[in-house]
């Protein structure tokens, strides 16, 4: 599977279920009390309505896709010039640039 195919593919279900929620949610939304037993917290304590509701969704699901689309097409791991022979040089040359620096990783100094 490609990744273009693969991208739309997810997206394509997180909008699906997304819609799916939308759905549910508007069957008891717009009832006579059917915010009574509300346990949505945006909904029970900030009183945010349908429309609050709606925004908030697409901008987390906005926040999703993009992030997505970042990490399957523009994000490059970066590779580790040299082999390891245990999980400590691994760290400390992950974070420090070196072997034996892993003692930097669990505190620090403060420079003046």
């Amino acid at each position: 599977m490609t990744k273009k195919l693969r991208f739309f593919a997810l997206v394509t279900l997180l909008l699906f279920a997304r819609g799916c929620d939308f759905y549910s949610t508007g069957l008891w939304f717009f009832q006579p009390n059917g915010m009574k037993g509300e346990t949505n917290p945006l909904t029970k304590y900030f009183g945010v309505d349908w429309n609050g509701l709606i925004i908030t969704n697409f901008t987390v699901v906005g926040i999703i896709v993009a992030a997505y689309y970042y990490q399957s097409f523009w994000y490059k791991p970066r590779q580790l010039p040299m082999a390891f022979n245990n999980f400590k040089e691994f760290v400390s040359v992950l974070y420090f640039g070196e072997k034996g620096k892993l003692h930097k990783f669990f505190h620090f100094s403060i420079r003046d």
